[in-house]
C-alpha cells in the first residue's frame, strides 16, 4: 500500500453568468428586439468548457429566444463570451424569464431575463363631421388605413 501526504484538489468545470439578471428593456407589443449583452458569460475554471443545451423557463418564457448560437460552443479557460437575447413582448408589463446553459458533466448556469411590453400608442386625430342638426341624420363614411411601423 502507497500512502502519500501530499494535498491535492479536485476542480470542477465552472461557467457562470457575470450578471445576475439582465434587462432587454421595453418593447412595443408586436415588435420584437435583439440585445447583446457583452462578455457576460465566463469561464473562471482551467478546463475547456463546452455548452451542450440552451432554454427558458419561467412565466413569459416563451416571449425571449437566444439569438446568439452558443450551444455547441466551447469556452476556454479565463474567456468570456457575449449573449444576444431576442425579446418579442406578448402582453404589457414587466416580463421575466429564465436563461438556463448546461455545460461539462451536465452542470448549470441561470440568468434571470426581463423586459417591459408596452403599448405603440398610436392614435387616430379626431376628424370633424361639421355642424349637425338634430332633426337630420348625415351619414358620413371615413375610408381609414392603419399602418404598424
Amino acid at each position: 500500500m502507497d500512502f502519500s501526504d501530499t494535498t491535492f484538489t479536485v476542480e470542477l468545470p465552472e461557467c457562470t453568468f457575470t450578471l445576475d439578471t439582465a434587462d432587454v428593456g421595453p418593447c412595443a407589443l408586436s415588435y420584437s428586439k435583439d440585445t447583446v449583452f457583452n462578455v457576460i458569460l465566463e469561464n473562471p475554471s482551467s478546463f475547456d468548457i463546452l455548452i451542450s443545451d440552451t432554454y427558458f423557463t419561467g412565466l413569459n418564457s416563451l416571449d425571449f429566444k437566444l439569438t446568439s448560437l452558443i450551444k455547441g460552443m466551447t469556452i476556454k479557460p479565463g474567456k468570456r463570451i457575449s449573449v444576444e437575447v431576442n425579446f418579442a413582448p406578448s402582453a404589457t408589463g414587466k416580463r421575466t424569464a429564465r436563461l438556463h446553459i448546461v455545460y461539462n458533466c451536465g452542470l448549470s448556469d441561470t440568468l434571470n431575463i426581463t423586459g417591459t411590453g408596452f403599448c405603440s400608442g398610436k392614435t387616430i386625430e379626431l376628424v370633424d363631421m361639421g355642424n349637425q342638426l338634430v332633426k337630420f341624420q348625415k351619414i358620413h363614411w371615413l375610408n381609414a388605413s392603419l399602418k404598424y411601423e
